[in-house]
């Protein structure tokens, strides 16, 4: 297909130089278009203007929260978040897990059950970008262990929103 192509968008430019070197095409027709967040701009202003601490600036009062978004909980690595996550609160820390769009039946039966995991089920961002953008920014820490892509939407919009990344 990239050889039958007349150009070629990546997102990345790791990302572009892979498509020249893996599969030989000629630079001149790979271009890069960064990606941006994936939330409604206004919404977002909003958020910007209106931003308040939600909780206290004392991390000690507080678990670390860290926020997945993402339906495929296998190939966006959600199971090897929930893996590590029932080891760490396991070993005593306190830590909680908000899940955005995926549902439990997404990954093994034994990791359904984690505490300290929230399933908020699909928030689309569409009619409901305020609600989105507010669950997403009371965390912490976004999470994207993907195993398709190292740099998925959901990084670009915890970016936005301030949160660290943790991610392949």
């Amino acid at each position: 297909g990239y050889r039958s192509a007349a150009g070629i968008v990546t997102h990345s430019h790791w990302a572009r130089d892979d498509v020249v070197t893996r599969y030989g095409i000629p630079a001149h027709r790979v271009h890069v278009v960064k990606e941006a967040a994936n939330v409604d701009a206004a919404d977002y202003l909003a958020w910007e203007q209106n931003r308040c601490p939600a909780y206290p600036t004392d991390s000690r009062s507080r678990p670390v929260r860290l926020v997945f978004v993402g339906k495929d909980g296998i190939r966006k690595g959600l199971d090897r978040l929930l893996g590590a996550l029932a080891i760490a609160r396991g070993l005593g820390s306190r830590i909680e897990l908000w899940v955005i769009g995926c549902e439990p039946a997404a990954v093994p039966p034994k990791l359904r059950n984690i505490s300290g995991v929230e399933w908020a089920g699909f928030i689309s961002k569409q009619p409901n970008s305020r609600r989105f953008i507010t669950a997403v920014s009371e965390c912490d820490i976004g999470c994207l262990l993907s195993r398709a892509e190292a740099g998925g939407s959901s990084v670009f919009e915890f970016h936005a929103l301030g949160l660290a990344v943790l991610g392949t």
